[in-house]
């Protein structure tokens, strides 16, 4: 997987190109002017607004594990369903299969 991004820190424009493996999502190459200290300043630094922001991935989560909980239940629902009128149809065909071998 080939990323390339551009950054702009105290009026400097970085660019960048990285390059990592889909397996084990770690970096193989990085290339640009700056390039290595720009990742390594991006991976040292602190980052602001974390608490905050992990809680509202944290709810937003929570939100998308009920929904995706609701849809499977849903699903699961409509399959017994499914099944149900499937049966249904086909004791009524047996049914009517002998009903007409027999009163013929």
């Amino acid at each position: 997987m080939l990323v390339q991004f551009a950054v702009v820190l105290g009026g400097c424009n970085f660019e960048t190109t990285m390059a990592c493996s889909e397996e084990s999502r770690l970096v193989s190459e990085v290339s640009g002017e700056g390039a290595l200290r720009l990742l390594a300043a991006a991976m040292e630094g602190r980052r602001r607004g974390c608490d905050r922001e992990r809680e509202e991935a944290k709810a937003r989560y929570e939100v998308f594990v009920k929904s995706k909980k609701g849809r499977k239940e849903s699903k699961a629902r409509r399959e017994v369903l499914v099944g149900l009128c499937c049966s249904a149809a086909n004791d009524v065909a047996v049914l009517a299969f002998f009903v007409t071998v027999v009163l013929r």
